[in-house]
């Protein structure tokens, strides 16, 4: 299997999970202790070399979920928001692209402050789009 070719989601859950491709995300570009796989964590390093050139500074805020922090992750925002909400942004537990270690969520650093709210990141579209002009286009 080509696991950079894997489809994950509600239709197609993950039939196993495998950590043999996990790495530790270097603490000084993360929010917190978190893995991927390797070859997500080269092209990570790769895209916030480049941001950093644009005065963007991304930092990884989750990566890798176990099917246990799956469910913790749902029934943490379920609790803050909602059962409707929860379904829209947090998949169901052995549906999510995290379980496989290739799917990432990027947090910015602006003014070495972290932004970690919505509302922070909202008002940051500026940064966005300098991040967007570094993506591949197909």
């Amino acid at each position: 299997m080509n696991e950079e070719m894997i489809l994950v989601n509600k239709d197609f859950p993950l039939p196993k999970i495998s950590t043999d491709n996990l790495v530790d995300v270097p603490k000084e570009i993360s929010t917190g202790n978190y893995k991927l796989n390797i070859k997500t964590l080269k092209h990570f390093i790769s895209l916030r070399k480049e941001s950093i050139k644009l005065g963007v500074e991304l930092l990884v805020d989750d990566g890798y979920r176990s099917l246990e922090k799956q469910k913790e992750t749902y029934e943490k925002i379920k609790a803050e928001n909602g059962k409707e909400y929860a379904d829209k942004i947090v998949a169901q537990v052995g549906t999510s692209e995290h379980h496989t270690g290739l799917a990432i969520d990027l947090t910015l650093k602006v003014n070495n402050k972290i932004l970690k709210t919505n509302d922070e990141l909202s008002n940051s579209e500026i940064y966005f789009n300098k991040i967007y002009s570094l993506l591949p286009k197909h």
